[in-house]
């Protein structure tokens, strides 16, 4: 699309927003009708281990949340010089698989305790700490 299309999309909400809640990162990216981004933005964030899981704040969800839409207004603002008012629709993703499958798992027998140390560790520690070897620079 056109720079002055992208202009047009976005003033009448013919956008898309996603949201993906990460684990160090919540990232938005907007996409136009021929799923191309547009623009984006994102607040870094850490989790906290509490009762025996990694965790956040509701808090902190929403003031990320809050920031991260905040940083790609102010982008689509700068590159395009109109403002984010509306969009066609909004798709959220949360987390990753390990804390779905430990909610279904919690879920389907609730007797069963946490999950093992050892599987939150590695989950954790693979974007964490001095042998951290994946996630997003």
């Amino acid at each position: 699309m056109k720079e002055s299309e992208i202009r047009e999309a976005i003033a009448s909400g013919k956008t898309q927003l996603g949201i993906e809640l990460g684990s160090t990162k919540i990232k938005a990216v907007l996409i136009d009708a021929t799923f191309s981004p547009v623009a984006s933005g994102s607040h870094d964030w850490k989790s906290t281990y509490e009762n025996g899981r990694w965790t956040y704040s509701l808090e902190e969800v929403w003031s990320g949340l809050q920031d991260c839409y905040r940083n790609l207004a102010e982008n689509v603002r700068r590159q395009y010089g109109v403002p984010l008012t509306t969009v066609g629709c909004i798709g959220f993703s949360a987390m990753e698989e390990v804390a779905f499958m430990d909610f279904h798992a919690l879920m389907l027998e609730p007797r069963r305790g946490a999950m093992q140390r050892e599987l939150l560790d590695k989950h954790y520690l693979r974007k964490h700490g001095v042998n951290a070897y994946y996630g997003q620079s």
